[in-house]
C-alpha cells in the first residue's frame, strides 16, 4: 500500500473522530441545522477556488446529471451533516460512536446490492471489526444498551445518505479532479438545504455565529476546512482508487481515534474492554485487506491462465 492510499484511507476517520469532540463543543451553542448551514458553507468557501479554476469541467458535469449532482450532493454533505449533528444533540456520545461505526457495514451492503462482489476474508474482517465496535458500545458494567431515542435513529439516517453519498462516487465518479468534483457536490447540496430551510420556516438558522465568540469560529474553521474539505477530497479519491468497500472498512478507526483523542483531550483513560475492542476492529481491517488483496491477487492469475 502506497503512502498517498494510505494518507487517503486512514486520515478521514482521524479527522472525523476528532469531530465528536469538537461538534459537542460548538453544539452547546449552535443548533444541528445552524451548525450545518454555517461550516457547510465555510466549506463550500473554501472549495470556490478549485470551482472557478475548474469552472469549465464543474459544469459541463452537472449539467449532465443535475438530479445526480442534487441528490448526491445533498445526502452526502448537508443531509448526512445535519441527522449526524441531530444524534449528536440528542444521544449520548457513546451512542454516535457506536451507531457511526456501523456505516461500513451499510456500504458494504451497498456496494453488494450495486454489483460488488467480495470474498469470504473481506466478510471476515468486517464482522471481527463490528464485535470490536459493539464492544466499544458496553459500559463499565457490560451489557449493551442502545437509548431507543429520535438522536439513535437520526445516526442510522445520515449512516443511509453516507453509504448513498459513498457508493454512488464508486458507480459514478464525477470525472473531476478531488477539490473541484467535491465542490461540485457540496454548493447543489448547501442550495438544497437552504430550501428546505426556508421551505421549513427555519430562518434563525441563517443567523450569523457570535462574531465575538473566537473559540466557536475557531470550531466552525476546523470542521469547515478539515472535517469537511480535506477529510471529504481524501474520502472521495479513495473511494476512486480503492473502492467504496474497502475505503468504508477503514471508518471502523473512527472509533478508535475517537477514544485515543478522548484520553489525549478530555482525560478518558480507555479501559481494557476498549482496548480490546480496539484489538478487533485492527485486526478485522488487517484480515480483510490481506485476504481480499490475496483473493484478488488469485483471481487475476486464474484470469490470466485463461486461454
Amino acid at each position: 500500500m502506497s503512502p498517498r492510499i494510505a494518507s487517503c484511507l486512514v486520515l478521514p476517520p482521524l479527522i472525523w473522530g476528532s469531530l465528536v469532540v469538537v461538534a459537542t463543543g460548538a453544539l452547546s451553542r449552535l443548533d444541528p441545522a445552524r451548525l450545518t448551514l454555517w461550516t457547510w458553507t465555510i466549506g463550500g468557501l473554501l472549495l470556490l477556488p478549485a470551482a472557478w479554476r475548474n469552472r469549465r469541467a464543474v459544469a459541463a458535469a452537472v449539467r449532465a446529471r443535475p438530479a445526480w449532482f442534487l441528490v448526491v450532493g445533498t445526502a452526502g454533505t448537508t443531509g448526512f451533516q445535519y441527522f449526524w449533528y441531530l444524534g449528536l444533540a440528542s444521544a449520548s456520545a457513546i451512542d454516535v460512536v457506536l451507531l457511526t461505526a456501523a456505516l461500513p457495514l451499510f456500504i458494504c451492503i451497498g456496494d453488494w446490492f450495486c454489483g460488488a462482489r467480495f470474498g469470504a476474508g473481506r466478510w471476515a474482517g468486517l464482522a471481527c471489526a463490528a464485535v470490536g465496535c459493539v464492544l466499544l458500545g458496553l459500559p463499565a458494567g457490560g451489557q449493551f444498551d442502545i437509548a431507543q431515542s429520535m438522536g439513535a435513529a437520526a445516526i442510522l439516517v445520515a449512516n443511509l445518505g453516507m453509504t448513498l453519498y459513498t457508493v454512488a462516487l464508486g458507480q459514478r465518479p464525477t470525472g473531476l479532479r478531488a477539490d473541484a468534483g467535491l465542490a461540485a457536490l457540496v454548493w447543489p447540496g448547501l442550495a438544497v438545504f437552504a430550501a428546505a430551510l426556508l421551505l421549513t420556516g427555519n430562518l434563525s438558522a441563517f443567523a450569523a455565529p457570535d462574531p465575538q465568540d473566537a473559540d466557536l469560529w475557531m470550531e466552525l474553521l476546523y470542521i469547515g476546512g478539515a472535517a469537511y474539505v480535506l477529510a471529504y477530497a481524501l474520502w472521495n479519491t479513495s473511494v476512486l482508487v480503492s473502492g467504496a468497500a474497502r475505503t468504508g472498512m477503514f471508518l471502523y478507526l473512527q472509533p478508535v481515534f475517537a477514544i485515543l483523542l478522548a484520553a489525549a483531550l478530555l482525560g478518558e483513560t480507555p479501559g481494557p474492554l476498549q482496548l480490546i475492542a480496539g484489538l478487533l476492529i485492527l485486526g478485522g481491517l488487517l484480515v480483510s485487506d490481506l485476504l481480499a488483496a490475496r483473493h484478488a491477487a488469485v483471481a487475476a492469475a486464474e484470469d490470466g491462465a485463461l486461454p
